[in-house]
């Protein structure tokens, strides 16, 4: 397989230029999947073994951790004390849910995040994961999370999602690729037959199929 996707590189970095850095994308078109039966409601959680390039805010609802969250970059932090103010504030959740790519919250205040941010951060999937306020440096489970990619299919049998920028190079974005591929295959309830295709696209490009005929292909 990874002579296919090289190929299907190679056709969409030959693609127009852009004036911006843009986004190599997996589109994962899945096959036989009643979505209206509980077993093809998949829910999957997995890391990636390169980052993305892409800039992915995390939000974290910090209490005794606030000295070390406020030092790590790309983290948006919600103070204990903030959390009461937005209580009632539906439209400033939503932002806040829309700006972060997950969340994490020290395990003592999760009942009250929980509480008033549950409604808007709960139908998104992104309720906060606790983690314990004795850690000594959260750098690294943000780090984690960060790469963590998570797959809710529900009302449709397709899957779109980033897994490099133009500037990466083809290897890493390869072992992206098959990390997501080898994910979706232990999931489906039949494997690989399930898979349709796959295809690769820049953010503003044409997709590439990589491979019309998954069967028989490892």
């Amino acid at each position: 397989m990874q002579e296919l996707y090289l190929e299907a590189l190679k056709k969409i970095r030959d693609g127009k230029s852009r004036k911006f850095k843009q986004s190599i994308d997996l589109v994962m078109n899945l096959k036989n999947m009643d979505m209206n039966k509980a077993e093809n409601k998949i829910k999957l959680e997995f890391s990636l073994p390169h980052p993305t390039g892409k800039v992915k805010i995390i939000g974290f609802f910090a209490d005794n951790l606030i000295p070390q969250v406020k030092q790590i970059e790309n983290v948006r932090m919600i103070r204990r004390d903030e959390v009461e103010s937005y209580r009632g504030k539906k439209k400033a959740m939503k932002k806040l849910a829309s700006e972060c790519y997950c969340f994490l919250s020290e395990a003592p205040i999760m009942p009250m995040v929980g509480k008033i941010f549950g409604q808007v951060l709960a139908p998104r999937g992104k309720m906060p994961k606790p983690i314990p306020p004795t850690i000594s440096d959260p750098s690294k489970l943000i780090e984690i999370n960060r790469n963590t990619i998570r797959v809710a299919l529900k009302k449709a049998p397709v899957f779109q999602l980033s897994i490099g920028t133009e500037e990466m190079e083809d290897e890493k974005i390869i072992e992206n690729i098959e990390r997501v591929v080898s994910s979706f295959k232990e999931a489906l309830p039949r494997g690989k037959e399930q898979l349709r295709n796959i295809m690769l696209k820049t953010t503003m490009g044409t997709p590439v199929t990589v491979n019309l005929n998954i069967k028989g292909k490892k």
